[in-house]
């Protein structure tokens, strides 16, 4: 008797012993081969035996359902897998998400009370160390004309009045305020004067916490939808 021929490639398996590709192991080729036998099968007589190549058929699609059944158990194990993981970390990335914006809505406070304590930049001219340095009575009025000056030119609202600013410093500078101020008041001034840097400075790491806050933001929601987009794309191949 003639061989029978070999089974459809689709449905055997590779010369290494492995299932067949994952191309030629599809639903179409399966479904089809399974009604091809069942017609086959459904014209037979009771009694009749199978011959060699239908026997060999049959053993064929059995072993393509088999490694057709296999290569979806595998998929689903590794798409599960897959969204495990994204679940996981849009979880991460929510939490972040979250204390970046209690971290946000405290730097505002912080903001808002730092701009209630901080003085104008008028007041600071006097103190300067570039004002200092050249020494003199009426390097501190200079300093504070000159600076009043700027604000005015950039339009800024100075909330001290000209006459405000000369009673406060008047022509005299810190070495002049030294002479004529007993130890207590030049401490309590000098303690004052650190106090207004220190708010100062704090004020603009505020402001530096803010660009980064926004910044991680950013970044935060640029993976967000790069996970949704991985998800949908996944969800799109399992269906089809």
């Amino acid at each position: 008797a003639a061989a029978p021929p070999p089974p459809s490639r689709s449905l055997d398996k590779n010369d290494d012993g492995t299932g067949g590709g994952e191309e030629e192991c599809d639903a179409e080729t399966i479904t089809s081969k399974l009604e091809s036998l069942l017609r086959d099968h459904s014209r037979r007589d009771p009694g009749e035996s199978l011959s060699a190549e239908e026997l060999s058929r049959t053993v064929a699609t059995i072993d393509g359902v088999l490694a057709f059944l296999a290569l979806m158990k595998a998929k689903r194990s590794h798409m599960s897998s897959v969204l495990r993981q994204l679940e996981s970390d849009v979880a991460g990335l929510h939490e972040r998400l979250e204390d970046s914006e209690d971290l946000v809505a405290v730097l505002k406070e912080d903001e808002q009370d730092l701009r209630r304590l901080c003085l104008p930049r008028d007041v600071w001219a006097p103190f300067d160390d570039s004002s200092n340095s050249s020494g003199g009575g009426g390097g501190g009025g200079e300093d504070h004309q000159s600076v009043a000056a700027a604000r005015a030119a950039d339009g800024a609202e100075d909330p001290f009045t000209r006459e405000f600013a000369a009673e406060l410093w008047g022509a005299a500078d810190l070495q002049d305020l030294g002479l004529q101020a007993d130890g207590a008041t030049l401490a309590r001034l000098q303690s004052l004067i650190r106090s207004l840097k220190q708010q100062h400075e704090k004020e603009l790491e505020v402001l530096a916490l803010r660009r980064s806050v926004a910044e991680a933001e950013d970044r935060i929601l640029q993976h967000l939808a790069k996970a949704a987009s991985l998800t949908g794309g996944e969800g799109e191949r399992e269906a089809c």
